[in-house]
């Protein structure tokens, strides 16, 4: 998902003055008129439709943008053109939006107003551009659904935003809703497949749960619909929950609690845990990302590297793997050569999960990345772990070729040098 931008048009200027000089008296020939033609404008809110089910004063900000400032004003104006709601009472909508002279950009909002009264759902539809002064637009419309809660419902927002920056090749930002489709689940465990209920619009996504839903324990889970497939990046999320008459506005916070760098099943977060008591609501922060529930399956039907002083056929695996979307962690690599061959002692709270990047054609790479600190004469040495290797879906089998650095030091090559080691680098080979 990506914003549209449209490049601005630059203010195209052209003055030319002729005159010829005659007995005192000047004919002004040529005057040509200034002439600017009129900038196209971006808008950077892209949503068409938005649910807001509580009525807490929310606002919707959205801002435009010309590429270089002019010597007039650009409005765009501002219209509902139909709906239910009450301008007023459930709404307010602003009649323009305007860029000042000499300005590139100008902002404003939508807001949703709060009352108290349990209605049916409402709506309207404003056309934002619906007429432009001294500019160059394409009118969109944005509809707002206001879908009022009953007593003894609660009502649940997951929003997000993006951990850091975040820019298109032109430089334009990229909001939070065009990098990533998120999806807001309500499951009767901590996973995203024993579901009761969700949301999953084009937006921050919104969902009730009824009173009349039986009492118990539930689990709010946010995972992707879609995301952007080009840039990475760690997103936060906002949990909020409210309930007619009895909770304003409770929210929570998790920070780079999910990483699009893999978008399946796979990849979720369990964000808070939901005890029901009637028309009670007791709220736990769970904050809990779905790798760390996975489990490690042990690889131990294979050997892990070969050298002069190794065991016949090599070490005996100690792997450990865990799929996730878009490759698998590997503990336990080398785990018998660094201690029996290289005589340094792996420090057990050193070791880390290990990433293996896995391509569709059964192909995979380990970019270089720390593994583990070891022990030896009383210093501590820390390496990092480089490879690539193949894994048959089908047969279970994995081959990874790898190589090991500490500070520089390529303890593989050095060992095929010095005739220790019949490759340049380590192997392990695990079958299922």
């Amino acid at each position: 998902m990506r914003n549209t931008y449209i490049k601005s048009l630059s203010l195209l200027l052209a003055a030319s003055l002729s005159f010829v000089a005659c007995d005192d008296q000047d004919e002004f020939t040529g005057d040509s008129v200034l002439k600017a033609s009129q900038p196209q404008v971006s808008l950077n809110y892209s949503l068409e439709t938005v649910t807001n089910l509580t009525e807490t004063n929310m606002k919707y900000p959205f801002s435009i943008s010309i590429d270089q400032a002019v010597a007039f004003d650009v409005v765009l104006k501002l219209a509902v053109t139909s709906g239910t709601a009450t301008a007023g009472s459930d709404y307010n909508v602003p009649n323009e939006i305007k860029i000042a002279a000499g300005n590139t950009t100008g902002s404003s909002f939508i807001e949703i107003l709060s009352d108290d009264l349990v209605e049916d759902t409402e709506s309207f539809t404003v056309s934002i551009g619906q007429s432009v002064i001294n500019g160059i637009f394409q009118a969109k419309e944005v509809t707002f659904n206001i879908a009022n809660l009953e007593s003894g419902d609660l009502s649940i927002d997951l929003s997000w935003s993006l951990d850091g920056d975040t820019t298109d090749n032109s430089g334009n930002e990229i909001g939070a809703t065009d990098f990533a489709d998120l999806r807001l689940l309500v499951s009767s465990a901590p996973n995203n497949i024993d579901l009761i209920g969700g949301a999953d619009g084009g937006s921050f996504e919104n969902f009730v749960l009824k009173s009349t839903t039986p009492d118990g324990e539930y689990f709010i889970v946010a995972d992707f619909y879609a995301a952007n497939e080009d840039i990475i990046r760690d997103i936060n999320l906002e949990l909020g929950f409210s309930q007619v008459g009895i909770n304003d506005g409770e929210t929570f916070n998790y920070e780079k609690a999910l990483n699009n760098a893999g978008t399946c099943d796979l990849n979720f977060y369990v964000l808070t845990k939901i005890i029901k008591t009637g028309s009670s609501y007791t709220f736990e922060d769970v904050s809990t990302q779905s790798y760390e529930l996975s489990v490690y399956t042990e690889r131990t039907n294979g050997f892990d590297s070969v050298d002069a002083w190794s065991p016949e056929g090599g070490y005996p695996s100690e792997l450990e793997t865990k799929d996730i979307c878009d490759g698998f962690f590997i503990l336990g690599i080398n785990a018998g050569w660094m201690l029996n061959s290289w005589g340094e002692e792996i420090q057990p709270d050193s070791e880390k999960e290990v990433f293996a990047k896995l391509d569709a054609d059964g192909t995979f790479i380990i970019e270089s990345q720390p593994i583990f600190e070891t022990l030896y004469k009383g210093d501590l040495y820390p390496y990092s772990v480089s490879g690539s290797g193949t894994y048959d879906s089908a047969t279970g089998e994995l081959t990874i070729k790898y190589y090991l650095d500490q500070d520089g030091f390529d303890v593989s090559g050095w060992m095929n040098a010095n005739g220790y080691m019949d490759t340049a680098y380590f192997e392990a080979i695990i079958e299922q």
